[in-house]
Parts: structure tokens; sequence; C-alpha cells
């Protein structure tokens, strides 16, 4: 609980409590970031433009402004003391358009670390921040391989066995467009 209208959900792997998973239960924005009806049309997008004032979480249990939101992840890097910040880009491309929810995630969180860099150390110190593109990545040459690609598949399989919606197999993964582009690339945007 970060006040009373703003809680997360904190997650470590049993076998390495060095990292955390925090989970805000934010909706799903869409690809254009129009939202769905289960979340009242709301989105990251919309809440990073200042078209709504307000996103609630999904569970129901948080609500934030554009504001709440940018100081709820300043909190976190200051709970953290991260080395290091990584965060979606937001890199646009006709071809490829990336989700509406990475584009407002990496603005966010750019606005977060301006924030964070300040209170924390008044601008005299510089902890690097790296923005990873999403989706447009499809365009780009293949990048992974060998024991990345293998460390990388492995991650995502991880993830997938709770995520009916993705590919279950590298069999089906890597002859699917979308998610055979994403394991086999990485892209980095200084924005």
């Amino acid at each position: 609980s970060l006040n009373d209208h703003e809680f997360m959900t904190i997650a470590s792997p049993i076998d390495n409590p060095h990292i955390s998973l925090v989970f805000m239960h934010l909706p799903d924005g869409g690809l254009k970031g129009n939202g769905f009806k289960t979340s009242n049309f709301q989105s990251l997008a919309k809440l990073n433009q200042r078209s709504i004032p307000i996103i609630n979480s999904v569970d129901k249990q948080s609500s934030y402004s554009l504001a709440d939101l940018t100081g709820a992840l300043t909190s976190l890097m200051h709970v953290y003391q991260p080395a290091e910040i990584r965060t979606q880009a937001s890199f646009v491309s006709s071809q490829y358009p990336d989700h509406s929810d990475h584009i407002a995630v990496g603005s966010i969180t750019k606005q977060s670390y301006k924030e964070y860099e300040t209170q924390q150390f008044e601008g005299k110190v510089v902890i690097p921040i790296k923005y990873y593109i999403g989706y447009p990545i499809h365009g780009m040459s293949v990048n992974v391989s060998g024991v990345d690609l293998i460390e990388k598949e492995s991650a995502f399989q991880a993830y997938a066995k709770f995520d009916s919606s993705t590919c279950q197999t590298m069999v089906q993964c890597l002859s699917t467009p979308t998610y055979g582009s994403y394991l086999t690339r990485q892209y980095q945007n200084n924005k």
C-alpha cells in the first residue's frame, strides 16, 4: 500500500529474492489506446495524454492520476534504489505500430526517472536508463542468437505457461510471425 487508494502486488521468485515483480493491475489499453468496455475504455495512453483524469486498476483497489502514477513509480525507485532502469521505448513505426501501453509506460517511466534523479541525487548522479523497442522490432534484423536466445526462450516459456493467448511451445513461437520475431530480436532506443 502506498496510500489509501494505491495498492500493488509484489512477488519474488522463491529461488531469487533479489528479483521483485511489481503488479499495479492497470487495464490493457489496446493497441491504439482506446481501452476496452470492461475497464470503461480507460488506458495508460489516455491518462498520459491527459484525456482522462484518472485510471482505475482492474481489481478496483487503486486509482491514479498521472501525477499519482508518476509519483508511485518514483516511490518505488526510492525503495529499490536501482543501479539501472529499463523500460519500454517511445519508438514509433508506421509499418509495425507498437502497443499504446508500451509507449505510455516509457513516457511515464521517463518522467518518474527524472523526478527520482532530482529528488534522490539533486541531478548530480545519473542512473542509467534503457529504453527497449516493442512491436516495431518485427521489421528489424535478427540480433539474438546462441545462449542469449536460449535464455530468452526459457524466460518466455516460463511466462507463457500462465498466458494461454501466447504460443506454448518454441516450435509454435518460432513459426508465428509475431513471437518468432520478438524472441529473435532486441533493440534499444534513446527514449
